[in-house]
């Protein structure tokens, strides 16, 4: 699951497998990361914030 500030793994039973916290999306709660996983189901592919570079961007 890819939310606002962490991406978090969770087992079929609901316990986190893992989780990964990164800086926050900006803005009221309507950015976020995406996630997916690959054919195999055992990687998963994700996208967090980077940096925010001097001028916003």
């Amino acid at each position: 699951m890819s939310g606002r500030d962490a991406i978090t793994a969770y087992e079929a039973d609901g316990r986190v497998r893992w989780a990964y916290e990164h800086d926050p999306w900006p803005g009221q709660g309507i950015g976020s990361g995406a996630c997916t996983a690959d054919a195999s189901g055992r990687r998963l592919f994700a996208t967090t914030l980077g940096p925010v570079l001097t001028g916003g961007s």
